[in-house]
């Protein structure tokens, strides 16, 4: 079963971004924005990057830097 997941997994067609910075620039986000989960910060910094809207499902994540970050959106709004 994993194998087989492997296999999808690896068959798709996925653009790997490999940024040596993303990691100091989520810290100064997560520093600038009051974040305090690493995942979260890494979603916004690589939204940012590449100048694009980050979507996410967290009500407590999109209230808290909405007004500092614009490319937040809320899904189900």
């Amino acid at each position: 079963m994993a194998a087989l997941a492997i296999d999808k997994l690896m068959n798709l067609e996925l653009t790997v971004i490999d940024w040596d910075d993303l990691h100091k620039a989520a810290l100064d986000l997560a520093n600038a924005l009051d974040i305090p989960s690493a995942y979260d910060a890494h979603y916004l910094a690589l939204a940012s990057a590449l100048d694009c809207e980050f979507w996410t499902a967290d009500r407590r994540l999109f209230a808290s830097v909405s007004d500092r970050f614009p490319l937040i959106r809320l899904l189900g709004a």
